[in-house]
C-alpha cells in the first residue's frame, strides 16, 4: 500500500478572479517540498492563465511557466492544453518536451509551432486526428507519431459543436 496517495484537485471557472485563485492554489501546490514524490499539474483551457500579451495573469507568479522551467527538478510535470498555440508564451513553447497537434484551422498558429522546432508545413487533417512530437535530448524534435482518437457515439453525442 503507498503511504503517500496521490491528491487531485478539479477546479473550473469561467470567471476571471477566480483562475487567479487558481493560479495561487497552483502555486501553493507547486511550492511544497516533497521528497520522492511525482506530481503532475494538468491544465486545460491554458490561455485563460495568459494575457493577450502572453504575460501570465500573475506576472510575478507565473506559476505555469516556473513549473516548465524547473519543475522536472522537483518532480512536477506539467500538461497544458489549449486550443490555439498563439497565445501560449514563447518560453513556454520552447521549454516544452513532448507536443500534440491536432488540426489548426488558423496557418498563423502553424507558423508559430513552426518558429519553436514543429517541421510540418500543415497540421493533421480529420477529426481527432492528431501528431506527436517529443524534443529529444540534445534538443531535435522527432518524427511525429500520427494517430486518431476512437471515441463512443455515446460520447461524441454529448460534445458541443467547438
Amino acid at each position: 500500500m503507498d503511504k503517500h496517495p496521490g491528491e487531485i484537485a478539479v477546479m473550473q471557472s469561467d470567471d476571471p478572479a477566480q483562475w487567479r485563485t487558481m493560479n495561487e492554489l497552483m502555486g501553493e501546490f507547486v511550492s511544497r517540498q516533497f521528497t520522492n514524490r511525482e506530481r503532475l499539474i494538468v491544465i486545460d483551457e491554458g490561455l485563460d492563465f495568459y494575457q493577450r500579451n502572453t504575460l501570465g495573469i500573475d506576472a510575478r507568479k507565473d506559476v505555469i511557466l516556473r513549473t516548465a522551467r524547473a519543475g522536472g527538478e522537483r518532480n512536477i510535470g506539467l500538461m497544458l492544453g489549449a486550443h490555439r498555440p498563439h497565445g501560449i508564451p514563447p518560453l513556454l513553447n520552447t521549454l516544452s518536451s513532448r507536443v500534440t497537434l491536432f488540426h489548426l484551422r488558423y496557418d498563423h498558429d502553424l507558423k508559430y509551432l513552426h518558429d519553436m522546432g514543429i517541421p510540418d508545413e500543415e497540421s493533421p487533417e480529420g477529426n481527432y486526428v492528431f501528431r506527436q512530437y517529443v524534443v529529444e535530448p540534445g534538443g531535435t524534435v522527432s518524427k511525429p507519431i500520427t494517430a486518431r482518437f476512437k471515441y463512443p457515439e455515446s460520447y461524441l453525442a454529448q460534445l458541443s459543436a467547438t
